[in-house]
């Protein structure tokens, strides 16, 4: 992952994008992005209510995100909660 921050903080054509994070997500997802210079946001994953994805949460932040942000996604078992998305 810092091999991927590294990268993308020298070679990404926008300096300034936004890197955004699963909420909740291991700390060390938000603290490698800043120690290459990167800004860090989260974006709705968890519903503690259901325990489950909060998949409108999700869209409707992703939605509000500029273009040209830089996506953080755990491809399976989405780490610490465990919920992963529906085929769906």
């Amino acid at each position: 992952m810092r091999l991927g921050f590294e990268f993308l903080s020298q070679f990404y054509p926008n300096k300034q994008a936004e890197v955004l994070v699963p909420n909740p997500t291991w700390p060390v997802h938000k603290t490698i992005p800043g120690r290459v210079g990167m800004k860090v946001s989260e974006y709705r994953y968890y519903d503690p209510k259901t325990k489950g994805l909060d998949f409108q949460g999700l869209l409707e932040d992703l939605d509000k995100a500029k273009s040209d942000s830089i996506v953080l996604f755990h491809v399976c078992a989405h780490n610490p909660t465990g919920v992963d998305p529906t085929q769906d």
